[in-house]
């Protein structure tokens, strides 16, 4: 079985830069779940995006 491109590209950024830890805008619940299932966890959560709008913002990392 084929590995997805979105997996394959996550194993790549995880190994070669440690990637731990993402933030995801709460309504994207497509990518909220990719990354859940990818072994992410909820660690926190902001009210305001990077540049202060209203759009919370899940942040997710890998259990150590």
């Amino acid at each position: 079985m084929a590995m997805a491109i979105g997996t394959a590209l996550l194993d790549e950024v995880i190994a070669r830069h440690g990637v731990t830890k993402v933030d995801v805008n709460e309504q994207n619940t497509g990518a909220l779940g990719f990354y859940l299932r990818q072994g992410f966890v909820q660690v926190g959560k902001s009210e305001l995006d990077g540049d202060g709008r209203p759009h919370p913002l899940l942040h997710l990392e890998i259990p150590a």
